[in-house]
């Protein structure tokens, strides 16, 4: 069973990381992006989208912590949005 994944920020970073994530990494299912900014539902990359923000993704029993692995994709180039 594939580990899945949020990655957290829906930006640049993010969706580097998912790059590297989707090339390296087989045995995880990348869910979509958790972002405190952008609305759920925005569209990130491969057809992936934010989930929404990490406040509410905590209270969403099925991507909670101990079900989803949660893989950080904020940086210094993102930090002004928050």
């Amino acid at each position: 069973m594939k580990q899945p994944v949020l990655i957290y920020g829906g930006g640049a970073l993010g969706r580097q990381v998912y790059r590297n994530l989707a090339d390296w990494a087989p045995d995880i299912d990348i869910l979509g992006f958790v972002d405190d900014v952008k609305p759920a539902g925005t569209a990130v990359v491969a057809g992936l989208s934010t989930v929404g923000t990490l406040e509410l993704t905590r209270q969403q029993a099925s991507l909670a912590p101990g079900r989803v692995l949660l893989v950080p994709g904020i940086g210094y180039g993102d930090l002004p949005a928050r």
